[in-house]
């Protein structure tokens, strides 16, 4: 576009200037292919202007029109560079959400380096400026789609590693504490101990509790196993005297004297009060 500048325009601009009778829009047309070929690869709409502000050459299709008050142009034809951000004067409607050029009220004016003036020898016989506005977002998108697509790859790699990473540090150990508790449903002794490798703090603490839980357990079952072998023990040895008593007195209480009857007796309440 500085080529366009420096070499095409100030050639067609001095092809009007040495011939006095001709129309200044009559050149412009004629140079329009050359703007119409810029904007294909600046995607901007070019104007060039007079030494007077007029639009005379335009992508736009607004010929004739006078942008003297505007910034940009005053300074270009001032023969200064400048580059500014100014806003629209649009009556149009508000256009969609999704649209982020169209939804702003910002227009950047880039004439060939924003606004630029054309000079020919120590003139300036005219400027040429450019006005581009912020693409959409689904423009930004698709020009950054290599890059959301390496966004996008390294972000299921994250989600796979989180994955992995939570099955190894918890769902591991969760397992490891629910088949140690499954053991012990099954009434094996000494089944459930902390673990080696908990993972995380929190399945350190769980195992822990559960296993001095299970401790807890076995020492009640322990102690209500011995004491039912030590009441056991207490029954039988009575059981066994009275038994063996009133089985001697059955064969042979006839011939026993009331004294052997007596202490045998005896010997069946004593066993019944033990």
């Amino acid at each position: 576009m500085r080529f366009l500048v420096d070499a095409q325009l100030p050639r067609a601009f001095a092809a009007w200037l040495s011939q006095q009778g001709h129309d200044a829009l009559t050149v412009g047309a004629q140079i329009e292919p050359i703007l119409r070929d810029a904007q294909v690869i600046t995607l901007a709409g070019i104007r060039v202007l007079d030494v007077h502000g007029t639009i005379v050459a335009t992508t736009g299709g607004d010929p004739g029109l006078s942008m003297a008050a505007l910034p940009e142009a005053q300074h270009a034809l001032a023969g200064e560079y400048l580059s500014l951000m100014r806003q629209r004067g649009t009556q149009r409607p508000s256009p969609p959400l999704d649209s982020i050029s169209r939804g702003s009220r910002i227009r950047v004016a880039v004439a060939v380096a924003v606004a630029v003036p054309i000079p020919v020898g120590d003139r300036v016989i005219g400027a040429a400026t450019l006005l581009r506005t912020p693409g959409n977002i689904w423009q930004a998108l698709c020009g950054k789609r290599r890059e959301l697509a390496w966004a996008g790859a390294a972000l299921l790699l994250t989600v796979l590693g989180l994955s992995l990473l939570t099955a190894v540090t918890i769902g591991g150990p969760v397992r490891a504490v629910t088949r140690q508790a499954r053991r012990a449903a099954r009434g094996k002794s000494g089944a459930v101990v902390p673990l080696k490798h908990p993972g995380t703090r929190d399945i350190a603490e769980l195992s822990h509790n559960v296993a001095a839980m299970a401790r807890t357990l076995e020492e009640r079952a322990r102690y209500i196993r011995d004491f039912a072998a030590h009441v056991s023990h207490e029954f039988k040895t009575p059981l066994a005297a009275i038994l063996g008593t009133v089985e001697l007195l059955r064969d042979h209480a006839a011939t026993m004297n009331p004294e052997e009857r007596e202490r045998f007796l005896a010997l069946l309440e004593s066993d019944a009060e033990r």
